[in-house]
């Protein structure tokens, strides 16, 4: 090695050095360690054509939110679905059948506590509809809908 190399190298390792060592090569922000959400969604549903709807609040911690299901009473994992909205269409709910729904917020950290429990019976739309006219009315026919007390 010459003495000009020598005298180059010893001038970058001085002057490059102490600012390598000040301003790493990538930023790392450490921030406060994640915690699961703390807070339960406030959950409701409503009975759709061909399914049930839900809706629940928004949990500030929440990346997603796990949506569970029972038809027995019985708590099974894995959930139904897991959706980053606020909202589920649960089209694979059966007519007649009473299901009860949870959903608990999730993040990178976990998940937190679990929902107000809804139950539901999602009942089929009538069949059969047909209209006869008459003198400035119109008669409305339908076969009932098995489960129905009323018709909306």
């Amino acid at each position: 090695m010459t003495r000009t190399t020598r005298a180059w190298l010893l001038a970058i390792m001085t002057t490059l050095l102490p600012a390598l060592h000040a301003q790493p090569a990538f930023a790392h922000t450490t921030t406060a360690s994640a915690v699961a959400p703390t807070t339960a969604p406030v959950l409701s549903v409503s009975t759709e054509r061909g399914g049930v709807g839900l809706l629940w609040t928004a949990v500030p911690e929440a990346r997603a939110y796990q949506v569970f299901r029972s038809a027995d009473g019985t708590w099974t994992a894995p959930p139904l679905a897991r959706v980053a909205n606020r909202f589920f269409h649960d089209r694979t709910a059966v007519s007649g059948t009473t299901y009860e729904y949870r959903v608990a917020a999730v993040n990178r950290a976990g998940s937190g506590p679990l929902s107000n429990t809804v139950s539901v019976t999602p009942i089929a739309p009538p069949e059969g509809l047909s209209t006869t006219a008459g003198d400035s009315q119109l008669t409305l026919r339908w076969l009932a809908a098995a489960g129905a007390t009323s018709y909306d």
